[in-house]
């Protein structure tokens, strides 16, 4: 990775930190909250690798590029969605990996815990703003230095394998805004889908 990618990369992350601040006023831990185990960081690493969310995840990616034919270069066709599914999964493992790692260095737990709010409108607020925080061992809410980070170095790593016409840093900034968007849309779904199809999403970050 070139200078000029790492200082992108950089300005990210300084930049997200400022979007909330260190603690939120939503930082109430469920009641019976306990941090995950090993094992338990193992399963979510792995569901989210490879359980059938992320190959589904994968094939609506390759379908959203190709349908606006992004990247040109990689064309239409069969070998064309094989190129931008490949590079959709490959961009997926390289975050989930690095949000792995980090999280369990810094002990963040970036599992998603329903909202114990009552209106529409805070249960809302609280899964919106769970996108940008992960919970300590005592259970308590804060920036999430793993999930955050994971995600702005995929969108900048992944440049090094796309053609010219999506390998920039203003393709990777993009990348990344798309990367918090599917990332809130999935625990606002989280928080409001009925049970049995809440529990499909348990198991992925």
């Amino acid at each position: 990775m070139n200078l000029r990618r790492a200082t992108v990369l950089l300005f990210i992350l300084l930049f997200t930190t400022r979007i909330l601040p260190a603690q939120s006023n939503l930082t109430s831990a469920p009641s019976s909250y306990a941090p995950p185990t090993a094992d338990e960081r193992t399963q979510l690493y792995f569901s989210t690798m490879f359980g059938p969310l992320s190959w589904f995840r994968g094939a609506a990616a390759a379908g959203w590029g190709q349908l606006r034919n992004r990247p040109e270069e990689w064309g239409q066709g069969a070998r064309g969605f094989g190129l931008r599914y490949g590079s959709a999964w490959a961009q997926m493992a390289t975050r989930a990996t690095i949000t792995a790692g980090a999280a369990a260095l810094l002990h963040e737990d970036n599992r998603y815990f329903v909202s114990e709010e009552t209106t529409k409108r805070a249960r809302l607020k609280y899964a919106l703003a769970s996108t940008f925080l992960a919970r300590s061992d005592d259970g308590s809410r804060h920036f999430s230095y793993s999930r955050i980070g994971g995600m702005a170095a995929a969108s900048v790593i992944s440049r090094e394998w796309q053609p010219h016409s999506t390998s920039s840093m203003r393709s990777a900034g993009l990348n990344f805004a798309v990367s918090l968007g599917t990332a809130a849309g999935f625990n606002v779904a989280r928080e409001f889908l009925p049970l049995k199809l809440r529990n499909l999403l348990k198991w992925t970050d």
